[in-house]
């Protein structure tokens, strides 16, 4: 067996039917809205995604090439930084920038808007709705956008609109809060733009969102500012709970009464958020008939119990490990395990580290699979270009 990401289509079928509703309902209360498709959350949806009319939002000159490869016209763009080198490949593929610093748009600007580029701004609007502050893109310092206090008034001919972005996976009320602190602040500013971006974060397809009170928000905002075109751009929401991550055990070691189910799979090499996560946040796999453990809560009789499990990944990092995790059943080499949820960010953060092999990509509705790329150790050296 090979690790492979299976994302169920008709899952995502329901996360695109949410997500159009909202900007339907949008549309016919009168507001303007159009949602975009952040590419960072997952590439390997594209090819399903490009026959829907989609426009994706990028961040690189690369997610720009992937993005007019799968998806129709030119994409929406945010980028910390420009190089020359950068601007050449990204500039034909574009219809909107959203620079970071005034000194990025200074530089490029007037290059964008030569080449039909409508050209806007990222600020903080410094309200904080995040819960852990390492993933907090509005905290004080944080290196993206300008300060909504800060802006020169009047802004620069070149702005056009202006870009936040301050949630990850929060809450229609979160973004609310928002919304009300980035008006408050740019009330004088709006008349003399054409558009704004209101980020991505928005968790709107999971059952518990309140998409009534998101649709309501943006319809006020809009009726307020009716020259103004809106967009939004989430990315996990498009691929919510549609992608399980399937790998194997290939062996069960014990150490000092600890037990470990290692995987086909790199924790350190390919789950990076969840390695980083579980330090700082405590975000755990949700692994199909296993429930999470605190540490705390071990004690030696648990860890010689045999459904008391840590999981190893396949590199040689120390750190490749996640757990502990209890199950009712002994697990055994070549048992599979199915972690759900884990379809945005896992297939764009993987790495090669150590030469170990991410998962590869399967499309499935019911039991029809369908594998989309299949990775083996021969992409190594293609992927390292040696």
């Amino acid at each position: 067996m090979v690790a492979t990401i299976s994302y169920d289509l008709d899952i995502l079928d329901r996360n695109i039917s949410r997500i159009r509703e909202i900007e339907n309902q949008v549309r016919e209360g009168g507001g303007n809205l159009t949602i975009l498709y952040a590419l960072k959350a997952s590439y390997a949806t594209l090819p399903y995604f490009s026959s829907l009319g989609i426009t994706g939002e990028v961040s690189s000159a690369g997610e720009a090439l992937l993005s007019a490869a799968h998806l129709p016209g030119k994409s929406h763009a945010f980028c910390v930084s420009i190089t020359e080198d950068e601007w050449r490949e990204i500039s034909p593929l574009i219809s909107h920038l959203s620079f970071n610093s005034l000194t990025q748009g200074g530089r490029f600007a007037s290059r964008a808007e030569s080449l039909g580029i409508s050209c806007g701004l990222r600020i903080n609007p410094r309200h904080s709705v995040s819960t852990y502050p390492e993933y907090d893109p509005c905290r004080a310092g944080c290196r993206f956008g300008l300060d909504i206090g800060e802006l020169p008034n009047p802004l620069p001919q070149w702005v056009s609109g202006l870009h936040f972005h301050a949630l990850s996976e929060n809450s229609a009320e979160d973004f609310v809060r928002v919304l009300d602190a980035f008006e408050a602040g740019v009330s004088h500013i709006l008349p003399s733009l054409s558009w704004v971006n209101l980020g991505g974060g928005h968790l709107c397809t999971s059952e518990s969102y309140r998409r009534d009170i998101l649709v309501a928000a943006i319809q006020r905002f809009s009726l307020r500012h009716p020259h103004l075109a809106i967009y939004l751009e989430p990315g996990a929401a498009w691929v919510w709970e549609a992608g399980t991550l399937e790998v194997e055990i290939t062996d069960i070691v014990e150490r000092s009464g600890v037990k470990t189910a290692v995987l086909d799979f790199s924790i350190r090499a390919h789950a990076s958020d969840f390695l980083i996560g579980g330090q700082m946040t405590g975000l755990p796999f949700d692994v199909e008939g296993f429930t999470p453990v605190e540490e705390s809560d071990i004690n030696e009789e648990d860890l010689s119990e045999r459904n008391t499990y840590h999981f190893g990944g396949s590199s040689c990092a120390t750190c490749d490990t996640k757990g502990p995790y209890r199950t009712e059943q002994e697990l055994r080499t070549g048992d599979t395990l199915r972690l759900r949820n884990m379809g945005h960010y896992v297939d764009v953060t993987f790495s090669w580290f150590n030469g170990t092999v991410p998962p590869s990509i399967a499309y499935q509705r019911g039991a029809m699979r369908e594998m989309v790329v299949v990775r083996d150790a021969q992409g190594f050296r293609g992927a390292i270009g040696m």
